[in-house]
């Protein structure tokens, strides 16, 4: 039956919809972890340390260090293409400037260098200059050069024949000079001490017109950039964060606010109320967005993880070009994910080493103080709602329905009722062999790791756990997993690390069959149907057991790392990465190609990880449990003519199917076409796509 609804005209609905539509003010993309990873769009690899990155159209000039000079195309940045390179004597390029068809490299130690960029395939040096000092960065304004020299102050160059620079005039009264901005006759420069202003109307006689110094001898700034935007200078420097300037009066520039939440600033973009920071963090880098619209108060607005030390930052249409040590990385900015990752943290007593989560309770080992029992229901707000001390190192855990297993160094093997999770219940343990670790759980058996081998145990009556065999293997052994009748065993000896396949159709006589050798320690494996998941130092590998007893690699990913935990969930592996990221997240839909979607930095050392839902829940040592939101962006269900973006074309498209009672115009799918679809497609219209 129809509803009366339907007989509204398509002009008087029209007008509703689109007054309505006015006063909605559309929301920045806000959601967790999977959608901020979709910013990342792609990177490419350079052939040395990629310290700078400048964006001219569709191709970006990087500052590789040893390897010089690298150019690439970046019309699909998803898969930017090296298009040609050039390599100077004694290379150290620093910082790249770009002018037309020339480009200047900052070459450090050997001053700079002039290249011809006509062909970007060829590039041709024209010219050179070596300076007494280091060249850092280079700014270029009506054919003259202003040298940033980190010993020698600023230089500054006739260019008008590139093959010819001539050395008109300097400004050395503070020998350190790291980042030189020009605007108009006056030259913005960042020294160790501060932000000086100098006057370059005469190159060769500049003169200083006003300076603010807030470092000193002692206490230095450090490497520095410097950007000027509306009469404010933005400092992005090495020990004391972003500090923005006034200096509407050059004389006397103010300090109007600092961001100092980070330090470690390496480069610096302003577009907009925004400023884009990169952050060298010494293994790792950053990137920041800080909102700076009111610059007494800058905030941050979100950032964004990299994998290596964050140098080199250009933003060009609504992205951002970073070079961080190895890669060149293009990241959308066009609407950043704001909502925080990490949504919540429950510091444990100890050190959160394992995580097991049953329905919205988690399970944590919690190191040297035994079982610690966490209601997540609201994951905002963590609740400890039980525990179980234990004196020793507890280890490992599983849980199988309302029963949990548990390795401790002191008390052995331990199994729990845990049907009511605040009063967890010992039923039954076994100290055979002292010190367990890892545990796998098959039917009524327990696969226990222990320092130099592996325990069978019959786990048939939970109040008396009973041995039916060990196997010795010297050296260390990390875990046990299962498959059919065969258990593999990460293990490391004095001579190889390997994973020893062992045949246990016999329990009780257990046989060691074959050694896969590993190039490091294998730390963890998951096995999911016939593929298995190991971590092996640095490396994901991917196994097929189709052979049980000779396992064939399909596939790797590697990465600064130290994967001691591999956690599976659908077509997704998460790698704990205790040592350097935190959380790194790889997409494994093609066994032979693991790639990354995003990584994660938490504050303490990443060990264990559980997943519920949208959530993941990080064992973080000595940091607790942090809590990340894994949420992907919303689907845009308001964009009906599938082009990408929700526009009035869209608000057409609905109208003419709610006036046909088509079935795009049934926006709740419940039949009937009335007032609750047009509220439905106005609140998908206001949220806008990601």
């Amino acid at each position: 039956m129809r509803a009366y609804q339907t007989k509204l005209q398509l002009t008087p609905l029209a007008a509703i919809i689109i007054c309505t539509l006015s006063l909605l003010t559309l929301p920045t993309q806000a959601d967790g972890l999977l959608c901020h990873a979709r910013a990342y769009l792609g990177s490419i690899e350079t052939a040395g340390n990629a310290y700078d990155v400048t964006i001219d159209g569709n191709t970006a000039f990087v500052a590789d260090g040893p390897s010089g000079l690298q150019i690439f195309d970046i019309s699909d940045p998803a898969a930017p293409v090296l298009l040609g390179s050039y390599i100077p004597n004694n290379a150290d390029v620093r910082s790249i400037t770009v002018v037309g068809d020339t480009v200047y490299l900052a070459n450090r130690s050997s001053g700079f260098e002039i290249i011809d960029v006509t062909d970007l395939g060829a590039p041709t040096p024209i010219g050179a200059y070596d300076t007494p000092g280091f060249v850092v960065r280079i700014a270029v304004s009506n054919n003259i050069a202003y040298v940033a020299d980190a010993s020698s102050g600023l230089l500054i160059f006739d260019v008008t024949d590139s093959a010819s620079p001539t050395l008109l005039g300097s400004y050395d009264e503070n020998a350190s000079v790291y980042d030189v901005v020009i605007e108009g006759k006056k030259a913005f420069l960042i020294s160790h001490e501060g932000l000086l202003i100098v006057d370059v109307t005469d190159p060769a006689l500049p003169t200083l017109t006003g300076s603010s110094i807030f470092g000193s001898d002692n206490n230095p700034i450090g490497i520095s950039v410097i950007r000027v935007v509306d009469e404010k200078a933005y400092v992005a420097s090495k020990h004391f964060g972003l500090k923005i300037f006034d200096v509407s009066i050059l004389e006397s520039p103010v300090l109007l606010g600092s961001y100092d939440n980070w330090s470690g600033g390496s480069d610096l973009d302003v577009v907009g109320n925004t400023a884009y920071m990169t952050v060298d963090l010494t293994f790792l880098g950053e990137l920041l967005l800080i909102d700076v619209s009111d610059p007494t108060t800058p905030e941050l607005i979100t950032s964004y993880d990299l994998p290596g030390r964050a140098y080199g930052l250009n933003v060009k249409d609504n992205k951002a070009f970073v070079s961080d040590i190895t890669s060149l990385h293009v990241l959308d900015m066009s609407t950043p994910s704001t909502s925080p990752r990490i949504i919540s943290s429950f510091e444990t007593t100890g050190q959160a080493l394992s995580i097991r989560v049953s329905n919205t309770t988690a399970y944590v080992s919690d190191r040297d103080f035994g079982l610690r029992i966490i209601d997540i229901t609201d994951p905002f707000s963590p609740e400890m709602i039980g525990s179980y001390p234990l004196s020793g190192w507890t280890w490992d855990l599983e849980i199988v329905e309302d029963i949990l297993y548990l390795a401790n160094s002191d008390h052995g093997f331990h199994v729990f009722d845990v049907s009511n999770p605040s009063s967890p219940v010992l039923l039954g343990s076994s100290n055979a062999y002292g010190e367990y670790g890892n545990i796998t759980i098959s039917g009524d058996k327990a696969y226990i790791s222990y320092s130099n081998g592996i325990v069978i145990m019959d786990i048939s009556d939970h109040a008396k756990p009973t041995r039916l065999s060990a196997i010795g293997l010297n050296g260390y052994t990390y875990y046990v997993q299962v498959l059919g009748g065969y258990a593999y065993v990460g293990h490391r000896s004095t001579t190889q690390t390997s994973i020893k396949i062992i045949d246990i159709s016999d329990p009780i006589q257990p046989t060691l069959i074959t050694t896969y050798l590993t190039s490091v320690s294998s730390h963890d494996m998951k096995i999911v149907g016939k593929l298995a998941y190991t971590g092996i130092g640095a490396r994901l590998d991917i196994l097929d057991l189709s052979n049980p007893t000779a396992p064939a690699l399909l596939g790797s990913y590697e990465n600064p790392a130290q994967y001691e935990r591999v956690v599976i969930d659908e077509h997704k592996v998460f790698l704990p990465n205790g040592y350097i990221h935190g959380l790194d997240i790889l997409d494994v839909t093609d066994p032979t190609n693991p790639t990354l979607i995003i990584s994660q930095r938490t504050p303490g050392r990443a060990r264990d990880i559980a997943i519920i839902d949208d959530i993941a829940i990080i064992a973080d040592s000595s940091s607790g449990l942090q809590i990340v939101d894994l949420s992907d962006c919303p689907t845009c269900t308001a964009d009906l003519n599938d082009d990408g973006d929700v526009d009035f074309f869209d608000i057409s498209v609905f109208l003419t199917a709610f006036n046909t009672q088509g079935p795009i115009g049934d926006f709740t799918g419940d039949g009937i076409w009335d007032f609750f679809d047009v509220s439905a497609f106005l609140s998908a219209f206001a949220a806008g796509c990601p």
